[in-house]
This record gives C-alpha cells, sequence and structure tokens, in this order.
C-alpha cells in the first residue's frame, strides 16, 4: 500500500543492488537509480509511468520486472548492450513498437544469458517482433481483469544465478550478496590480557584459562556434538591433542579457545554459532578460499581485482562473525544466510550446520565439496533455499537427506554433482516448491504424483540426464502456465513420456 514518487535520492545509495517494491501503488517516472542495481522489480505498480531509457546505463542488471505499469515508450536498442539480463518482464504496459532482434539474440537458446521475457506481443499486441517472447494479450495496467494473465512469480529473495550455460535458472537469490552485512556490535570480553595457565580475568568470564576451556568445551560437547547425527554423536573432541591429525571441530575449537581475540565466555549466547561457523571455515579449507579467508591480503587469489575482503569481513577476524564474508544475520545476531558462490570451497559440509536453527539460505554452489550432504540438513526447518549445485557432493556411500520437515523450502538446486543420488519422493509434500533443479546427478525413481499436487506454485523443474524414468504426470502439466499455473520451465529426458515439457535433453522424442 506504499505510493507516492520514488525519491530522486535513490540514486545516492551506491551499493544498492536489489530495488524489489512491487505490488504498491507508486506514481510518477522512474527516478535516476544507482549503477550497481542488480535487480529491479516494480511490477503491479498500475501508477508508475517513465521510460525505459533511464535504465540502459545499469549494466549490472540481471532482472526488470516492470509488468502491470504504466511504463510507455519503446524498448530501447541498448537493452542489448546488458550483458547480465537474465528476466525481463514488460507485460500489461504501455510499451510499443519493435522489439530489438539484438535483445532475442542473446537469449540462452542463443548462446546468451537472458532466460525469460514477456511482452504484449500477442495480436494486436503493441509490440511485434519478439520470437523469443512469452506473448499476453494486450491489457492495460488501469483496465481491471476478470480473468487475469498468469504468470510468473518473480517476488523471490534473489537473482537469477550466472551460469556460463545453464538451463533457465530462475532462482529465488539475494544475490548472494556476499559484502559483509551490518551486524549487532558485540564487542570483546574485557578479558583479553595474556597471561600464563591459571590467570584469573577480571571480565565477564572470571575464571581462569583452564575452567573456560573445560567448561567451553563441555558446552559444546552438549549442544553440538552429542545432539548431531551419527556423523558426530558421541565423538570425544579434544582440545588438539592431535594425533591422527585433528578434525575441523578440533581446529575450531583451539581457535575459539586460544587465538579468538574476542575470548567469548561459555555462557555467551552467540558461542554455539561462532563455533560452528569456524567448524564450516576449516572443514571447506577456508585458508585456501579465493577471498575473505584468514589470510586475504586485500587482493583476489587469482590477483584480478580487489578481494571482497578489502575493507573487512575476514572469516576468524576479531569481528562478529555476521559481518564476516557471505554472512547475513537477522536482528538478533543469528544466521540466517550463508553464501559462498565460487569461493573454491574444498572438503565436506560439516553436519554442525543443523545447530544454525534460524538458518534460511545454505548457498555453497560452484565449489569443489565432495562427500555426502549431511542428514542434519534436514533438520533446518526454516530453510528457505538450499544450493549446492556445481560441486561433486555424493558417492556410493551417501543417500540423500530427507528433507520432508523442510515445509518452508522454496529452492531445491543440487544440479551437476554427477555422483548424488536421491528421488523426489521425500521432497512431495512440500508446498513452497518454486524451483527444483536436479539435472546432471543420478538422482533416480518416478516423479511423484504428488508433488504437482502439493507444489502448486512451482515455477522450475529440471530432471534431464538423471536415471529418473516414467512419464511425466499429468498433476505436473496442470501447473505449466497455459493451465492457469506458474510452471514455464520443464526439462526432462527425451525418452520419457512428456506431453508439457518445454524442452527434453537426449533421444529424439515427439514433444
Amino acid at each position: 500500500q506504499i505510493s507516492g514518487l520514488l525519491p530522486t535520492s535513490i540514486q545516492k545509495l551506491w551499493s544498492l543492488e536489489e530495488l524489489d517494491l512491487d505490488y504498491n501503488d507508486f506514481r510518477g517516472p522512474l527516478p535516476q537509480l544507482p549503477s550497481g542495481l542488480k535487480a529491479l522489480d516494480m511490477n503491479d505498480n498500475p501508477n508508475l509511468t517513465g521510460s525505459l531509457d533511464s535504465l540502459t546505463s545499469l549494466t549490472h542488471l540481471a532482472f526488470i520486472a516492470l509488468h502491470g505499469t504504466k511504463i510507455s515508450g519503446t524498448i530501447p536498442e541498448a537493452f542489448s548492450s546488458l550483458s547480465d539480463l537474465e528476466v525481463l518482464t514488460v507485460h500489461s504496459t504501455k510499451l510499443r513498437g519493435q522489439m530489438p532482434s539484438s535483445l532475442c539474440a542473446n537469449h540462452f537458446d542463443n548462446g546468451g544469458k537472458l532466460e525469460y521475457i514477456s511482452a504484449d506481443c500477442n495480436p494486436p499486441g503493441r509490440v511485434k517482433g519478439c520470437p523469443c517472447c512469452q506473448c499476453y494479450p494486450r491489457i492495460d495496467a488501469t483496465e481491471p481483469l476478470s480473468n487475469p494473465v498468469p504468470v510468473p512469480d518473480f517476488r523471490q529473495p534473489d537473482l537469477p544465478t550466472r551460469r556460463p550455460r545453464p538451463p533457465p535458472r530462475m532462482k529465488p537469490r539475494a544475490p548472494p550478496t556476499l559484502k559483509p552485512r551490518p551486524a549487532p556490535t558485540r564487542p570483546p570480553s574485557p578479558d583479553l590480557r595474556e597471561g600464563p595457565p591459571g590467570t584469573v580475568y577480571s571480565g565477564p568470564c572470571d575464571l581462569d584459562d583452564d575452567k573456560r576451556t573445560l567448561r567451553i568445551t563441555q558446552k559444546i560437547q552438549k549442544h553440538v556434538l552429542d545432539n548431531g547425527n551419527d556423523e558426530t554423536r558421541g565423538r570425544e573432541l579434544k582440545h588438539r591433542k592431535s594425533n591422527p591429525p585433528p578434525s575441523a571441530t578440533d581446529l575450531a575449537l583451539e581457535w575459539l579457545i586460544k587465538n579468538d581475540s574476542m575470548r567469548l565466555c561459555p555462557s555467551d549466547q552467540n558461542l554455539i554459532q561462532r563455533f560452528v561457523a569456524a567448524t564450516f571455515y576449516f572443514s571447506t579449507g577456508g585458508d585456501d578460499w579465493n577471498e575473505c579467508g584468514r589470510n586475504d591480503s586485500g587482493k583476489k587469489r587469482n590477483n584480478e581485482g580487489a578481494s571482497k575482503c578489502e575493507d573487512g569481513g575476514k572469516w576468524l577476524s576479531p569481528i562478529p562473525e555476521c559481518s564476516w564474508f557471505g554472512i547475513g544475520c537477522d536482528r538478533g545476531g543469528s544466521f540466517i544466510q550463508i553464501s559462498m558462490e565460487n569461493n573454491n570451497l574444498i572438503g565436506k559440509i560439516p553436519p554442525a550446520l543443523s545447530q544454525l536453527t534460524t538458518l534460511e539460505v545454505l548457498a555453497l554452489e560452484k565449489g569443489r565439496l565432495t562427500g555426502c550432504i549431511p542428514e542434519s540438513i534436514g533438520e533446518l526447518i526454516g530453510l528457505k533455499r538450499l544450493d549446492l549445485d556445481f560441486n561433486n557432493l555424493g558417492g556410493q556411500e551417501c543417500g540423500f537427506p530427507d528433507l520432508s520437515k523442510l515445509v518452508n523450502l522454496e529452492q531445491l538446486d543440487v544440479n551437476d554433482n554427477s555422483e548424488l543420488s536421491g528421488d523426489l519422493r521425500n521432497i512431495r509434500k512440500l508446498t513452497k516448491l518454486l524451483f527444483i533443479s536436479c539435472h546432471n546427478t543420478k538422482f533416480s525413481g518416478t516423479i511423484p504424483n504428488g508433488l504437482g499436487i502439493n507444489s502448486s506454485k512451482l515455477q522450475v523443474l529440471t530432471i534431464q540426464n538423471t536415471e529418473i524414468q516414467g512419464d511425466v504426470p499429468e498433476s505436473i502439466c496442470n501447473l505449466r502456465i497455459d493451465k492457469g499455473g506458474r510452471l514455464y520451465h520443464l526439462v526432462a529426458d527425451c525418452d520419457m513420456e512428456c506431453s508439457c515439457c518445454t524442452e527434453c535433453k537426449g533421444k529424439k522424442s515427439s514433444f
């Protein structure tokens, strides 16, 4: 219900990457927007006017949703220079004229990044010549709709992932903005003085070194290891008396007790969270990350430009962990996001992540992670996005975790893990799923009919190059846009019977 003009001062928000103000009542023309903007989501503001010309200089734009507005004029030829553009929705507007042919040349079918474009190009549409468009009848934003045209719900917390040449990826992502996010300030405890073992500190711990070490170890043993799954339960945590070599949990504990200048006390409410974060760091080879490891020099490891941690945010640095690179927190200082795309993560996903009970986004794509996806991931009931694609997860000893408790899950993205096995049965009752991508894996079984019945919001399903067999159920086909649903991208192997697939991969098919 927000109304009025967008302030021109919005241009001064230099770091703004996503502007999501859809389904309001903003009026007047679009002002000049920040040059770093990646997502503009202003659809369904029926009194919003202006043209697209002001957007041509925003070269980082990947997502533009302006349908259901009074945006007018033509679609600029200069839009073809927006090389990162993946989504453009401009139907139900006052735009008219010829769609630039160079824009369709950037479509993913032609090797580009543009995944989805919609316009009023159904005859007698205002927009002409758009072979790559999803065409809609001409509808003015001011006209009431007795039968609204179904369109994909693009109001998602993230941008489409940039891929070298993937299938469409309308993912709920927020970018990941991997810059450190502001977090509640938690200053170091005053007991930072060096001293011999047995020194009694005057800080809030009021413990000597030995007692502080013992109580922290006992708390982590009780709350993290003894409450973990079979991979951690019953493990004896030792304070780095390492023979054989220390595990990630051993290294994390030693760092937390000895080397962390924050010097937390056993009673600190963020003790477990900070320990789990350190465990994640050591388990995924943090010292070898491309950016923001503890030894980050301010430059990327490949020497191509400045690191995102040039101004702070290095992991294991003496600042609140909410300010570490790739971490997002709520107002209470609890983790809600870990986003690490293409950061050279090597190793395994630690089961201890299940202790981050407020986590909503786990995005570790484009790494070299191996081993099993921990069963304990299925305990993160607040998780909305699980994004682990383009890794080396799976293997003969690994099953796929039971995700049936993840009732808030919107995105399951595990494609391109060639040894990852699993099936779709344990997600068939999840009602909020928007995006399922499991192509190029060893997923098997059949597509459960319940997936189409329960996941009515589904927009993307890709299952090609897997071991999934059988027919695509009619309940899935009924989710297609042309049948009143939201499913606009459905890809399967060509030897599967599918009357509604948008594309098939593999053998010659009749659809």
